[in-house]
């Protein structure tokens, strides 16, 4: 009776460690799935739509004068700021957001609609203002 009892107990602690392995191997592949997921999000944030991945910066959107002799090349190169590959870059954005193209005659005293990238503080100083 004792070794049958013996075995039984054998057994079961084999079970106990088998389900605590068990135990451990799914929480370890959870955690992996969450820092995956993490890594995953951060690096997806980082290309759509924030300069170089820098999320101290933000977009926002400014009515600028139009001036005598001003080109879209010219407000571009005046209003370029980090964040933007090139000015070609920039004019395309700016043709989008107030429906123009290069043919535009800018009628000085009009205004225009610029995008440009600055810090998160900055712009609460901008808000304020």
């Amino acid at each position: 009776m004792n070794k049958m009892r013996d075995r039984v107990n054998l057994k079961s602690g084999k079970g106990m460690r088998e389900r605590k392995d068990c135990k451990y191997t799914i929480l370890a592949g959870l955690m992996i799935i969450g820092l995956l997921t993490c890594f995953l999000t951060r690096l997806t944030y980082a290309k759509a739509g924030n300069p170089a991945g820098n999320e101290d910066q933000v977009k926002i959107y400014e009515s600028r004068m139009i001036y005598l002799n001003d080109s879209l090349y010219s407000i571009a190169r005046k209003n370029m700021t980090e964040g933007y590959g090139d000015l070609e870059e920039l004019i395309k954005e700016i043709e989008a957001i107030n429906n123009i193209d290069q043919s535009t005659v800018l009628i000085p005293g009009n205004s225009i609609i610029v995008p440009r990238y600055v810090s998160k503080a900055a712009k609460i100083n901008i808000a304020i203002d």
